[in-house]
């Protein structure tokens, strides 16, 4: 729990990960993204297609080296395609059109 994961975004500049809605947050927070090559990571592949921070990373040179470019990796990246703003009028609008 501790530290929280806001302050762990906010202190990085790149995150490694597989499948996690965590990756979505670093991405808010301009962090370059590594998706690791294993079970679960095919649902990450849209986000790694259609973002430029995102990229694969199929072992640890790969991470190495994206950790080697630091900054310049990260890009800002437009999070309202991740976190609509009215979220809870946009669910109980999707829960309606199921029930």
């Amino acid at each position: 729990d501790e530290p929280h994961l806001y302050q762990l975004c906010a202190g990085s500049t790149l995150q490694v990960g597989v499948y996690s809605t965590a990756l979505f947050e670093g991405l808010a927070f301009g962090l370059s993204t590594r998706i690791v090559r294993l079970p679960g990571c095919e649902a990450m592949r849209e986000l790694v297609e259609g973002t430029p921070a995102a990229a694969w990373a199929d072992d640890a040179r790969e991470i190495v080296l994206a950790l080697n470019e630091g900054d310049r990796g990260a890009q800002r990246v437009d999070s309202a395609s991740f976190f609509r703003p009215d979220a809870l009028d946009h669910l109980r609008a999707a829960l309606r059109g199921i029930s």
